[in-house]
C-alpha cells in the first residue's frame, strides 16, 4: 500500500520594492513557484535562498506574526536589501 502524497502549496512572489537588481527585476514582477523545491527557471539564486526558509516553513504549517492582513510576508534580497519581495502561500 502506498502512502498518500503530501499536498504542497504553490507560492506567489512579487517584487515589492527595488533600488538596484542584477537581474533587472522591477516592482510588480511576479513569479510562481509550484512548491518550495522548484524555483521558476532563471530565478535569482540569492533571492531563492532568502525565500526558501519561509516557503519551507509554510509548507509544514508555520504561521508568522509578521504576515500582513492578506497573508504576504516580505523578505529582502541578500544583496543588502536593495530588493524586497512579498510572498504568500496559495493552497489549492
Amino acid at each position: 500500500m502506498t502512502e498518500p502524497r503530501m499536498r504542497f502549496p504553490k507560492f506567489i512572489c512579487e517584487v515589492d520594492k527595488v533600488t538596484e537588481c542584477y537581474h533587472c527585476y522591477k516592482p510588480g514582477d511576479r513569479f510562481e513557484f509550484k512548491d518550495f523545491t522548484h524555483p521558476p527557471e532563471h530565478f535569482c539564486g540569492g533571492a531563492y535562498h532568502q525565500l526558501f526558509p519561509v516557503m519551507y516553513a509554510w509548507t509544514f504549517g508555520a504561521q508568522f506574526p509578521f504576515m500582513d492582513k492578506e497573508g504576504w510576508v516580505r523578505t529582502t534580497c541578500p544583496d543588502g536589501g536593495k530588493l524586497v519581495f512579498k510572498t504568500k502561500a496559495v493552497w489549492e
